[in-house]
């Protein structure tokens, strides 16, 4: 969660080059409002607890035993769309530990809609 922060610091930056921001996460509702209420999060975030969106993205972290607490967890990482839709990007990494800072995300967004 500690990379949702760092979006919502850097999301002026973001929003000024015309990029906006939709997070997907595989917690509840409920804990995404917490969060979102604590941090003052201003971009969506979209429940997938059936890891649905997840799995039909083939982001699905698939270290992660389907046992485990934590199974459902995407590789972190994300997808840069243009208007119509179409994926002009994406960086996931391995993992589930490492994260891109919201900086080389902006780069890497703005470098795949200005082609």
């Amino acid at each position: 969660m500690k990379q949702l922060v760092e979006l919502q610091a850097h999301r002026d930056k973001f929003e000024t080059e015309g990029i906006g921001l939709v997070v997907v996460t595989y917690d509840a509702e409920k804990h995404q409002r917490r969060f979102v209420d604590k941090y003052d999060i201003g971009f969506p975030l979209v429940s997938d607890i059936e890891i649905t969106t997840v799995r039909n993205m083939g982001i699905l972290n698939e270290q992660i035993e389907s046992d485990s607490e934590v199974y459902g967890i995407p590789y972190p990482g994300f997808f840069v769309l243009d208007t119509s839709g179409t994926i002009r990007a994406r960086s996931f990494l391995e993992g589930y530990q490492k994260r891109l800072d919201a900086s080389t995300v902006l780069r890497i967004a703005k470098a795949a809609l200005t082609d």
